[in-house]
């Protein structure tokens, strides 16, 4: 028997610029009752099987699933998931799930999402008690807003267009070796990410006032990105119209990716591309990630590609500019 879903009604408020476990989750949502109006523990997964209408979004609410998480069907739009706390195990896949293309109008806000437990680097814990991904979507015109996220291999990941992600915060990350992984895991261990695209042809992301702090334990993860816009050989493309603007960025390989691998064939550089007013911070690594602030670098001052105002965080660089990479 499929879930009875409990249907809400209102969603959005704006926290700070650098979003903590306080401005972020259930507890923020301005429809917290101070409970959740459903517990579920154990049993299938949710499948989201209806749409909303552009007029009367389908609002769903107040959940608190332990086990299961949350996936949409086929042609599911005009959905707004809001308020839930998804404790979840998917080895492969994430706690909340815009499984497909079409699955676009939608927004995921106020939601905390996370593992199990922060148990990592085991087969046992991997068939146990991973989740890979808090977030993830592959649809076009989707808000992800005011989010906390952790215990993920990757925090949120995105595919398509015209996608705003702001507000978010995703810390505490989890990690896998190539050896380490349980039944269905892929070779290489993990690539950890704060934010990840994997490019194509993309077009309009807002990425605002979010924290993304790849950490692991208490140390920096020098891994992948905490900020992460990169291109692939397979589908290969161009980023167009992008603003990164407020966020603060710790830990990765690299703190952020910035959308241009021309070694991978078929690839081209951004145009208005917008990297302003952002903060690297050094908590952890001297220059923000493991090997720098930045890779992926777009020729700035040209096709409207600008890099602006973004400065270091803590340490004896405070406030001091960040050069361009």
């Amino acid at each position: 028997m499929p879930h009875k879903l409990i249907v809400g009604s209102r969603v959005g408020r704006l926290p700070p610029a650098s979003p903590t476990a306080a401005t972020t989750g259930p507890e923020a949502w301005p429809g917290w009752t101070g409970s959740f109006a459903q517990t579920i523990v154990g049993g299938p997964d949710i499948i989201i099987d209806e749409s909303g209408t552009e007029d009367e979004h389908l609002v769903i609410s107040g959940l608190h699933l332990i086990g299961p998480t949350i996936h949409t069907a086929p042609g599911v739009q005009w959905v707004d998931i809001v308020g839930c706390w998804v404790e979840g195990w998917q080895p492969s896949l994430g706690g909340i799930n815009l499984s497909h293309a079409d699955n676009s109008n939608c927004s995921i806000q106020y939601c905390r999402i996370a593992a199990r437990s922060d148990q990592d680097g085991t087969p046992e814990s991997y068939d146990g008690m991973r989740l890979n991904y808090g977030i993830r979507v592959f649809s076009d015109d989707v808000l992800i807003a005011h989010n906390e996220i952790h215990w993920t291999p990757d925090a949120i990941q995105i595919a398509g267009s015209r996608n705003t992600i702001t507000g978010n915060y995703c810390h505490d990350t989890t990690y896998w070796d190539n050896d380490q992984g349980g039944v269905g895991a892929s070779p290489g261990g993990d690539h950890n990410n704060g934010l990840l695209h994997n490019g194509g042809v993309v077009s309009d992301l807002v990425i605002t006032g979010n924290t993304f702090v790849l950490d692991r334990q208490g140390a920096g993860m020098p891994q992948t990105g905490a900020l992460s816009l990169q291109q692939s050989a397979e589908f290969p493309g161009q980023y167009t119209n992008i603003l990164i603007e407020g966020n603060l960025i710790a830990g990765g390989g690299y703190g952020l990716y910035a959308g241009y691998e021309p070694s991978k064939p078929g690839n081209s550089s951004a145009t208005g591309f917008v990297v302003r007013n952002n903060r690297f911070s050094t908590r952890y690594f001297q220059d923000c990630g493991f090997f720098g602030h930045t890779t992926g670098a777009q020729p700035w001052g040209v096709d409207g590609n600008v890099w602006e105002g973004n400065r270091w965080a803590e340490g004896v660089r405070d406030g001091q500019l960040v050069p361009p990479p």
